[in-house]
């Protein structure tokens, strides 16, 4: 049986799945890391950490989080406003994520 937090989080992560399969061809999220992102399709990909941590499941959101920090890095994104505020974003949703874990080493990384 479903709780009511999985009834409320799997349409809006399929939505998201959807939004993503828009741009980016045979799209799953449970497939995330296998794929390459446009700015804008990390912030989708963002909104889907937040979905899964608003929703409890604070173990899912932390890869999506850690996945977007390091792509980021490692597309070198430019410094323009929006990426600096991507990263602020990501930064704090992931520190935030690590302080409820009460894993107090990571949420300070």
């Amino acid at each position: 049986m479903l709780s009511s937090t999985q009834i409320e989080e799997e349409p809006l992560i399929a939505q998201l799945e959807t939004a993503l399969g828009q741009t980016i061809p045979d799209y799953r999220i449970d497939k995330f890391q296998q794929f390459r992102y446009s700015e804008l399709e990390l912030r989708v990909l963002l909104l889907a950490g937040l979905i899964y941590h608003e929703t409890g499941q604070i173990r899912s959101a932390i890869p999506i989080y850690e996945f977007c920090v390091e792509y980021l890095k490692l597309t070198q994104a430019d410094d323009a406003l929006s990426s600096i505020q991507l990263k602020i974003k990501l930064h704090y949703s992931l520190s935030y994520a690590c302080y409820k874990l009460k894993d107090d080493r990571q949420s300070l990384k």
